[in-house]
């Protein structure tokens, strides 16, 4: 890989790691050692879970277009057309990855997909600019060390003073503990009142709430 090609790689990536870590996205590591047909990659501590809520695939998608605007932002042009990231045929491209959540998150109709896409275009170009610095930071790292961890990754960003997103799991159950105690003030509510059958069902449907506060923790504790 020639120096240049390097140098790109790392903005790259740098790029993913620095929307990823603003939008609260929890990464295992960075790396720009070519394997097979990458040339680098960020991967992800929930990637196994990136289907169970909408709002980890908006992250993911912010994150997935911030590579090539990483890049651009470095070079000052635009991504060649012929770039392999950009290239829907490239199977484990970005853009392969952008398609693949922008089918998932967004209606059937085009123009909902386009509107999708330049929102989240205009998201990513936003978080790359307010933090700069913190691309530099990881690009240079990365130029150095070719990969890093997940420490490395905080220690650098945190340096770089990047904002740090609530990760979703952590939103989602602040979500989910505010229903339930809704949940519990009605059916101490319905009982004081009688109201018996109608107290039954809110009991079912706390049961089911604390099922899914069970569920989330046990995916964020691994």
């Amino acid at each position: 890989m020639s120096e240049e090609r390097l140098r790109l790689t790392a903005y790259h990536e740098a790029g993913h790691a620095v929307a990823s870590w603003v939008v609260g996205l929890e990464m295992e590591g960075a790396s720009i050692e070519p394997q097979g047909s990458s040339l680098g990659r960020v991967r992800f501590a929930d990637m196994q879970h990136v289907d169970v809520y909408e709002e980890i695939m908006h992250r993911h998608l912010v994150s997935s277009y911030a590579g090539v605007k990483a890049v651009e932002l470095c070079t000052g042009r635009a991504t060649d057309p012929d770039d392999p990231n950009t290239d829907p045929r490239h199977r484990g491209s970005d853009w392969d990855a952008v398609m693949s959540l922008i089918l998932s998150l967004a209606d059937r109709e085009e123009s909902a997909q386009v509107a999708l896409q330049e929102r989240v275009e205009e998201k990513a170009l936003c978080v790359l600019r307010e933090n700069w610095h913190g691309v530099e930071a990881v690009a240079q790292a990365l130029l150095r060390h070719r990969s890093l961890d997940s420490t490395d990754l905080l220690r650098i960003l945190e340096d770089a003073n990047c904002p740090r997103a609530k990760p979703v799991y952590e939103y989602k159950l602040n979500q989910l503990a505010d229903c339930l105690w809704k949940l519990r003030h009605r059916y101490n509510a319905l009982i004081e009142e009688g109201r018996q059958v109608e107290a039954q069902r809110v009991a079912a449907e706390q049961a089911r709430v604390e099922s899914k506060m069970q569920d989330l923790a046990r995916l964020a504790e691994r």
